[in-house]
């Protein structure tokens, strides 16, 4: 099976900026004693905006040893509260999102998720669904969660951060 990621091949040049920029605003709701867990952090590139948290954890799609759908914060390595959760560009792939939004929603403090937002500008191969924002919003706010704020990037992702109340 192949899965789609984003490489240090020059293929992405023109994508990983945008990445990059998704990693650069929620670095900025990360404090030094925050423990963060990427899914879908592909190679890692984004830890790098994160060195100065307490503890950061990245897990991506591994049929053998870690999968988003098969996480469980009580069992694997993770094992210490969790404050920041970071998806970006992964709930699409995901054919069942509740242990994603599962896991997300253990977080004490924020969620940040970036998804392509309907209507897509071009239809992905690798994506499994898409999502209006609305959708996304529903998703995740409850009686525990609430909408920060949503942002539009390049008119076709949304980054969307939701805070504990």
């Amino acid at each position: 099976m192949n899965y789609e990621r984003i490489t240090s091949d020059k293929e992405f040049d023109d994508v990983r900026p945008s990445h990059e920029l998704r990693y650069r605003i929620a670095s900025g709701f990360v404090e030094s004693q925050d423990r963060v867990l990427d899914a879908g952090c592909g190679e890692g590139y984004g830890s790098k905006f994160f060195n100065d948290c307490y503890k950061y954890v990245g897990i991506d799609i591994n049929p053998v040893h870690c999968s988003i759908n098969k996480f469980d914060l009580e069992t694997d390595s993770y094992k210490e509260n969790l404050d920041v959760f970071i998806g970006f560009e992964i709930i699409e792939h995901l054919k069942d999102v509740s242990n994603f939004v599962k896991i997300a929603k253990q977080a004490e403090k924020w969620i940040i998720v970036s998804t392509p937002i309907i209507p897509t500008k071009h239809r992905n191969e690798y994506h499994l669904q898409d999502f209006t924002p609305k959708q996304i919003i529903d998703l995740f706010e409850d009686e525990n969660w609430l909408l920060y704020g949503w942002l539009k990037q390049l008119e076709i992702y949304g980054i969307f951060i939701f805070t504990r109340i």
